[in-house]
């Protein structure tokens, strides 16, 4: 019955994909967007981070994308906008997922993602799993703007995906 509802989640958002295109728009009961997708949903490879407009955070991202050798159109993208720690909808995407590897930019979406209330700084420690995917806790975009000794420590946890 699981592997049955999988594969129909799996088909709808395929096909919500093709009529649609590379983003998806989720909201809650409420009509408020939670989070936003892009890229390809059968990539290897899923980074979740924390929306944001500032210029500075995009740049980052672009750069860690190309210092990897990775296309936004070769990886899954989930950029969350409001309080991660309560959204169903998108713990339910994530488990619909088959990746090797998630990146998790930030505290919260990492202590989202691995159930656990540990700091950052402690999970990048660990070798943490969700199901079989790889999860790689590392800093958000906006802490590797404000402090650059985190950029880094961030690479050295990146770069385990080339």
């Amino acid at each position: 019955m699981n592997q049955m509802l999988n594969q129909l989640v799996s088909k709808y958002l395929h096909q919500t994909q093709e009529l649609f295109g590379n983003t998806l728009y989720f909201s809650n009961k409420d009509g408020d967007v939670n989070f936003y997708e892009s890229g390809d949903i059968n990539s290897d490879i899923i980074f979740v981070k924390k929306k944001s407009s500032d210029k500075d955070e995009q740049m980052i991202f672009s750069k860690i994308l190309k210092a990897l050798n990775l296309y936004e159109d070769q990886i899954f993208i989930i950029d969350y906008i409001s309080n991660i720690k309560s959204d169903k909808k998108l713990r339910a995407l994530i488990s619909q997922l088959n990746p090797k590897i998630i990146v998790s930019l930030g505290s919260d979406i990492s202590q989202f993602i691995l159930s656990t209330n540990e700091n950052v700084d402690s999970l990048r420690t660990k070798n943490n799993f969700l199901k079989e995917a790889k999860v790689i806790p590392t800093y958000s975009l906006k802490n590797i703007k404000n402090n650059l000794d985190l950029k880094r420590r961030a690479w050295n946890d990146l770069k385990v995906i080339l």
